[in-house]
């Protein structure tokens, strides 16, 4: 007989580990062996810490290599027993059998730990990296399915506790993965029944106090708790991969308040959050052009906003977003500018329109000389590079007044408004 699977199906093509496919069929084997035997296996989820800054920095093709050499350093480290694939990305799973004692399964996992510790030499880099593994055992811990949850759920934990290090499953972070899987629900309902709504920021003219546009920030309109903000969902959305979604409404939603906007007679211009994951879409700013040219939007009608810590983290990757975004005329703000130390410099090599003062800077205006005096130059410099500035998080008079000296442009904060509905933000137009 001639068989039609292919062996190279089971088979990561980088690694040459076995792939996520392979990993799924060798758990159902070992896990009828551990029925049959009355045996134990354990499961390690293992995931690279700082593993998307090396291609960031270096390219995707030091990437693909640094996979390489970790498989085989993982491969070196596990027994002859055990087996390791390649589940996707920068997470490997090992299957650890024969494990007679818990110091049998921490021998492992510490091996593996340490193995990734050494640093890599890559094409002339030395690269550091380190990695997260969380562990759960079978049958302890749950049938399969519930197994690579529990072993996810614990590697997560791994992560939270300060990464390099293993974490087992156990009744916290049970507790902990019940109430993700329930925020999982949740979002899940909350994308399919629509309970997302953007709330609006006003910006305001400095000398005129005029409204010169908005900020969009998402909320969830969760039906028992509210109105939350997202510092409450966002890192789940994350882990769950709805972030896409969540981040192409926003800028659907936004863009169909601006054309609303227009049809009531007002000349709105609203700015847009980009996150992190946005950054690595290669196709942004093209589905960007298309939901604009949907809503009929005017490219001087948007603004997105890039905190500057993503930008500095991701030099080359924000360079090149840059010059795509500008030959596009799609215009860009650097949010919470001046949390690091060589902001000033690096502004000058940036194709931005306007920047956003972190609200550090803001609160200290009214109270100390020194303060103000960075505020001014900061404005100074910004307008030598024809950029608008924005000040954020306005609270008082006091605040107003002295940032009102500088020149800065616009003004952002509770002091003039909290974030609105849609409704509410027309009124003030109005």
């Amino acid at each position: 007989t001639t068989s039609t699977s292919n062996p190279l199906d089971s088979f990561d093509p980088l690694t040459k580990l076995p792939n996520r496919n392979a990993l799924n069929q060798h758990l159902q084997l070992a896990a009828k062996r551990c029925d049959r035997l009355g045996d134990s296996m354990a499961v390690a989820y293992i995931d690279l810490d700082h593993f998307k800054p090396v291609n960031d920095t270096f390219g995707h093709h030091v990437g693909d290599l640094l996979l390489i050499e970790v498989a085989e350093r993982f491969n070196s480290a596990i027994r002859n027993c055990d087996y390791i694939a390649r589940a996707g990305g920068d997470e490997f799973v090992a299957i650890l059998g024969e494990i007679d004692a818990h110091e049998s399964i921490v021998a492992v996992v510490q091996r593996m730990i340490d193995s990734v510790k050494e640093p890599f030499f890559i094409e002339g880099h030395l690269i550091e990296i380190s990695c997260s593994v969380g562990v759960a055992i079978y049958p302890r811990d749950g049938n399969l399915e519930k197994l690579k949850v529990s072993a996810d759920a614990a590697m997560y934990k791994a992560k939270e506790n300060g990464r390099n290090q293993y974490r087992f499953y156990d009744a916290e972070i049970e507790q902990a993965s019940d109430e993700m899987q329930k925020i999982r629900k949740e979002l899940l309902d909350a994308i399919e029944n629509e309970q997302f709504t953007l709330h609006f920021q006003p910006k305001i003219i400095a000398k005129t106090q005029a409204p010169a546009g908005a900020e969009a920030l998402l909320r969830w309109n969760h039906p028992s708790k509210g109105l939350l903000t997202p510092i409450y969902f966002i890192e789940a959305a994350e882990r769950f991969g709805f972030i896409d979604k969540i981040n192409n409404w926003v800028l659907a939603e936004a863009c169909r308040t601006i054309h609303v906007a227009q049809n009531n007679g007002i000349q709105l211009s609203l700015s847009v959050n980009l996150s992190r994951q946005q950054f690595r879409n290669a196709q942004l700013v093209d589905h960007i052009k298309s939901v604009m040219e949907t809503y009929q939007v005017p490219p001087q009608s948007l603004i997105f906003e890039i905190s500057e810590t993503h930008a500095i983290h991701n030099q080359s990757q924000f360079k090149k977003l840059l010059s795509k975004f500008k030959f596009a005329h799609l215009k860009v703000s650097i949010d919470d500018f001046g949390l690091h130390p060589f902001s000033l410099t690096y502004l000058q090599n940036l194709e931005v329109s306007e920047v956003k003062l972190d609200k550090s800077f803001t609160s200290g205006v009214a109270k100390y000389g020194s303060a103000l005096a960075i505020v001014d130059a900061v404005v100074k410099l910004a307008h030598a590079l024809n950029l608008t500035v924005v000040a954020e998080g306005v609270e008082s008079e006091e605040q107003r007044l002295a940032l009102l000296t500088t020149g800065c442009d616009q003004m952002q904060g509770y002091y003039f408004s909290k974030p609105v509905p849609e409704e509410q933000l027309f009124a003030i137009y109005n």
